[in-house]
C-alpha cells in the first residue's frame, strides 16, 4: 500500500516548487515535535526574489514573531507567477525552538499583497492540472498516545466565496508508533467506499480544527 501512495502521490501533486535553500526531504518526519521537514541550513535572503517577498509579506516583524532566525523557505505559484500569488512554507528557530508553518499569500485588485491562509502543518505539493488556484496538498502530524504520531495527508481547494483555501479530502492517514521505530498506513481513500471517505473526512477536518492546525 505504501508504494503504491507514494506512486498516486507522484502523479498527482508537484513538486518542482521554486525554493530558496534546499528542498531535498519534504515528506520525512524527523524531530521531536513531528514536524522536521527541512534540514537545519541557515539560509541567505538578503538579494533573492524571495527575500523581497517575505520582506513584503510581513511575516517577519519582530511583533509578530520576536528575534528569529530563518533556517528554510520554500515558495509555491498558486497563480501563473509567485509575484501574483503563493502558498509559503518556511522553517526558524526562536527561542531555540524550531518552528515550521505555512501561509498562503494572494493579491487583492490593488495589487497589495494579502494573507489569505495560515496552517500549522507541512506544504507537500499543488495539483498540476490547475493553474489558477490549484488544489494544495498539505501535510498535519497530531501526536497521540504515548509516542504515537498520525500523519494526514489531505487536499485543500479555494474557496471564492471566502476568499481563501478549504479542507477539501484526506487521501491518506498514516501511522508511526513504538518510538518511531515502525509505521504503517490506517487509511488510504482510493480503496474506500464513498461512505467511508465522506465520515473520514469529517473525522479528519474535526481534527484539524480542534488542535488549531487551520486558520
Amino acid at each position: 500500500m505504501i508504494n503504491k501512495l507514494y506512486i498516486f502521490l507522484t502523479l498527482c501533486i508537484s513538486v518542482s516548487l521554486l525554493s530558496c535553500g534546499t528542498d531535498d526531504s519534504l515528506v520525512e518526519l524527523g524531530d521531536k515535535d513531528g514536524v522536521e521537514v527541512m534540514p537545519d541550513v541557515e539560509i541567505d535572503l538578503s538579494s533573492s526574489q524571495e527575500s523581497k517577498l517575505l520582506d513584503e509579506s510581513g511575516l517577519f516583524s519582530e511583533s509578530q514573531f520576536g528575534k528569529v532566525k530563518i533556517l528554510d523557505t520554500l515558495f509555491l505559484s498558486i497563480h501563473s507567477s509567485v509575484q501574483d500569488g503563493f502558498a509559503l512554507m518556511f522553517k526558524f528557530d526562536s527561542v531555540n525552538k524550531k518552528v515550521l508553518k505555512t501561509y498562503v499569500f494572494d493579491r487583492n485588485s490593488d495589487g497589495e499583497l494579502i494573507q489569505k491562509n495560515a496552517f500549522n502543518g507541512i506544504l507537500l505539493g499543488k495539483d498540476t492540472l490547475v493553474y489558477d488556484y490549484p488544489r494544495l496538498m498539505m501535510r498535519f502530524v497530531e501526536r497521540y498516545g504515548k509516542g504515537d504520531l498520525y500523519s494526514y495527508n489531505c487536499w485543500f481547494g479555494f474557496d471564492r466565496n471566502i476568499d481563501k483555501y478549504v479542507f477539501d479530502h484526506c487521501i491518506s492517514i498514516n501511522k508511526t508508533y513504538e518510538d518511531r521505530r515502525n509505521s504503517l498506513d490506517v487509511y488510504f481513500s482510493e480503496v474506500e467506499s464513498i461512505e467511508d471517505q465522506l465520515m473520514t473526512d469529517k473525522q479528519v477536518l474535526s481534527v484539524l480544527e480542534e488542535n488549531n492546525y487551520l486558520n
